[in-house]
């Protein structure tokens, strides 16, 4: 009897021991990829007998660029993998315990001082968090880390949305991980936060005009166009008068442009334009029935975005 409950213990504790991917039955083969500020390289972790003596290779089109052995149930390999290289666990066999070829994700798009968010992509992984930290020289340990809120779209396209603004000094990281063959692969990107970037996104906003309105309060007053949008910009609003063609309410005339009114805002917010109707088009007007109004915004960069295009009937 005590024989058994010595027996039962033994094995408990040793289960106990056992690393966490032999336990659970998972891959038996850790791979990390690092591609960062202060640490590139390849490492892998046995978690399985392996006769203790396995080694890790990189290979590079049809040629093996980097290897290393360990007989001590770990390899760490400096050598900084580019995308499309495969990488192998072996042992001295022609066939390799484990293999895979790294894509370069993920990897942050250009990150820029004053955004709320990162983007980036990770095909065939799951982000596990992405954000900014500092780092101080000489100590490992970053300071002051956030990591944002993760949404992923198609593609492995994700967003990490963070609560406050990037500020200079900071490195922003992502962080994703997938179970392969015989490997359960961790890849982790760290970059520096750029100071200036491009802008290629235009503005969004929002347009909210009446209805409708008198004919003769937009001849005396003109239109009040309340205009919202998300960055400093100029704001481009053209009224074209709708003559009626006579032949039912979808078939109308092409409209004349009677007014042209720009306005800029010093930063992102909502401006009131008032736009009066020119000469020219103060006759048009009178015969008109109906106002369309076309917004333009347009940002420092040069990217401009239609944010409405509405119609508003004239009443007498």
């Amino acid at each position: 009897m005590r024989r058994s409950i010595l027996a039962l213990l033994v094995l408990t504790l040793a289960l106990a021991a056992a690393p966490p991917a032999q336990a659970q039955g998972l891959a038996p083969y850790y791979l990390e990829i690092t591609d960062g500020l202060r640490y590139k390289g390849v490492t892998v972790t046995s978690s399985v007998g392996t006769s203790g003596f396995f080694g890790v290779s990189v290979a590079r089109g049809t040629g093996f660029v980097a290897s290393r052995y360990s007989r001590r149930g770990r390899v760490q390999l400096l050598f900084d993998p580019m995308p499309g290289d495969m990488i192998f666990v072996h042992q001295q066999t022609p066939t390799p315990l484990a293999q895979f070829r790294w894509d370069g994700t993920p990897f942050l798009a250009e990150a820029c001082q004053g955004d709320r968010a990162l983007r980036g992509a990770a095909s065939g992984m799951k982000v596990e968090r992405a954000g900014t930290f500092t780092f101080l020289p000489g100590r490992y340990a970053p300071r002051n880390e956030e990591s944002g809120r993760i949404s992923t779209g198609a593609g492995g396209v994700f967003t990490s949305t963070l609560e406050s603004p990037l500020r200079a000094g900071q490195l922003v990281y992502a962080v994703a991980s997938g179970f392969f063959p015989n490997l359960f692969v961790r890849a982790a990107v760290e970059q520096r936060l750029a100071a200036t970037c491009t802008d290629k996104s235009a503005p969004v906003g929002r347009v909210l005009v009446p209805s409708a309105v008198r004919r003769s309060a937009l001849l005396e007053r003109g239109l009040r166009s309340r205009v919202r949008i998300d960055e400093a910009g100029r704001v481009l609003v053209r009224l074209y008068a709708i003559r009626s063609s006579g032949r039912g309410r979808s078939a109308q005339t092409r409209g004349t442009l009677i007014s042209t009114t720009r306005r800029t805002l010093r930063s992102a917010g909502t401006a009131t334009v008032r736009s009066k109707v020119n000469r020219r088009g103060r006759r048009t007007v009178r015969a008109a029935t109906r106002i369309e109004v076309r917004v333009t915004a347009t940002d420092r960069a040069g990217n401009s975005r239609r944010l409405a295009t509405k119609r508003i009937r004239l009443r007498r």
